[in-house]
């Protein structure tokens, strides 16, 4: 039998820090071939083969035997349980519990209770000749405790702070995007099989009171405040397809991102005085060339003392939770359950055009539409006509291809009239910001924002709206240099807004 590890120095299960805030060790991943490292000569990758869960010998959980998560599963049943019963919901769910009780007294409360249930186990193990060495106990503590309060198998991801997107198609089949746009191979399979894949995802569906099965084989769920996953349950995916977005600068600034190279600060200066003018702003792009994070700059811009509505289909902004805003709710369509009604519409379903009411009541002076996917359009027309100045993403090739996008999808939610649409475009949104990503010939991934134009009505058919471009990448280069002047109502709107008067006469 391998000897004990008495070890008086190992760690405990006080020590386990917040799961949103702790790093995580050293992945098990390996680069693409195919994409080096900004910065690292490309290297020939080992053989990707699945490491797959063994022990050392037998009779051995030594400090680097990898965590069972069947095991995992079993005690976070457990002791959620006992935690529900601890606070008076026998029969309720942990959804429930988490609603209903302070986090603080949960996580006190469930650190003695998992410790209990572990050091049973443990003391199962050893009485059939088997041993867990001191290392190896406190990574199970751990991997409970992350599976009742973080993300279980996933949270290793979200405490890796250098990793923006996890792909995942079965349990072999996974990838991770880091924040320099390189894919990297994940070794470890994150569970012994896809339908235990499918239990977990359906584990975190069920703390928000959401499904994820045949029936409902589609989920879209903010995890915490950093956290957004999408998953797609078979048969519309072949395997179980599940994909988590990190959002790692919730607290951006115009400033900050003019500090990385993203934006120059003459449009840091346009921008700012565009808020202040109460310019509606549409932020397009392709996917994960940084949308989301400026707008999130842009917002942080405002007033802190404005009071702010934020409407969105999946809660990803999280504005309300920053402290930059004295007066900040967040908002959030629900896809309802159940049979379809007469209306069409699930029982309990709640779209975002139900919201913008709802952000009037509650007093807001500026409401933001989040990321338009679809239905979506029709509440950013309601609160852009609203004059406020408002803030939303889309995806688009370009910044003028945004225009049309906005069309089609408003033409898509039905019930439309298409010269209505383009004329709504044409009066009401009045900057098109453009992000851009880019991989260079060494490797080396460019975001930034290329395009500043604004909308006008064409000349020949004022219900239609064209571009006029205001900062342009020029050339070969990262970098958006300002190039034509606004209207000139537009101009002197900005003018009164703070922009100095020589602002487009100066150099860029």
């Amino acid at each position: 039998m391998t000897p004990r590890n008495e070890d008086p120095a190992a760690p405990t299960l006080d020590s386990i820090p917040d799961f949103t805030t702790r790093r995580a060790p050293a992945s098990a991943t390996v680069p693409n071939p195919h994409f080096a490292a900004a910065a690292r000569p490309p290297t020939a990758p080992p053989r990707a083969v699945p490491v797959v869960a063994t022990r050392e010998s037998e009779s051995a959980y030594t400090d680097s035997t990898p965590i069972d998560w069947k095991l995992v599963t079993e005690l976070r049943i457990s002791a959620s349980e006992t935690l529900a019963a601890r606070f008076g919901h026998t029969n309720a769910s942990l959804g429930e519990v988490f609603a209903e009780t302070n986090r603080a007294e949960l996580e006190h409360a469930a650190k003695d209770i998992i410790k209990d249930a572990v050091q049973s186990r443990r003391r199962d193990t050893i009485s059939r000749g088997e041993n867990w060495s001191d290392g190896f106990t406190f990574r199970l503590h751990q991997a409970v405790f992350d599976a009742i309060f973080g993300l279980a198998q996933f949270q290793r991801f979200v405490d890796d702070e250098t990793i923006t997107d996890v792909h995942i198609d079965g349990i072999d089949n996974v990838w991770i995007i880091r924040g320099d746009g390189t894919p990297e191979r994940w070794l470890e399979p994150l569970a012994e099989s896809d339908t235990d894949l499918i239990a977990l995802v359906q584990y975190f569906a069920t703390k928000e009171g959401r499904a994820f099965d045949r029936a409902n084989p589609r989920l879209r769920l903010a995890l915490g405040t950093h956290v957004r996953l999408t998953a797609e349950h078979p048969p519309i995916a072949r395997r179980v397809s599940v994909k988590l977005r990190m959002h790692r600068t919730v607290g951006a600034t115009l400033e900050s991102l003019a500090s990385t190279g993203m934006l120059t600060h003459s449009a840091t200066d346009f921008l700012r005085a565009a808020i202040r003018a109460h310019k509606n702003i549409v932020v397009a792009g392709d996917r994960g060339v940084g949308k989301t994070t400026l707008l999130r700059a842009l917002a942080n811009a405002l007033d802190p003392a404005e009071p702010l509505v934020t409407i969105e289909g999946e809660r990803e902004l999280h504005l309300d939770l920053t402290g930059h805003h004295q007066i900040a709710t967040s908002l959030e369509a629900q896809p309802g359950a159940g049979l379809v009604d007469v209306t069409g519409r699930r029982t309990g379903e709640i779209v975002a055009d139900d919201l913008v009411e709802d952000s009037m009541r509650l007093g807001a002076q500026r409401v933001i539409v989040g990321e338009v996917l679809g239905s979506e359009i029709n509440a950013m027309f309601q609160v852009m006509q609203a004059g406020a100045g408002s803030l939303s993403t889309i995806h688009s090739r370009s910044a003028g291809d945004a225009i049309s996008r906005m069309a089609g999808l408003a033409l898509k939610s039905g019930n439309v009239n298409p010269e209505w649409v383009h004329s709504e475009i044409a009066a009401h949104i009045d900057f098109i910001v453009y992000v851009r990503k880019v991989i260079d010939d060494k490797n080396v991934l460019h975001r930034w924002l290329s395009d500043i134009v604004e909308v006008v009505p064409t000349s020949a058919d004022p219900v239609r709206a064209t571009i006029n471009p205001i900062f342009e990448t020029i050339g070969r280069t990262y970098t958006a240099e300002l190039t034509h002047p606004p209207s000139d109502s537009v101009k002197q709107e900005l003018g009164w807004a703070g922009l100095p008067e020589n602002f487009f006469t100066r150099s860029a």
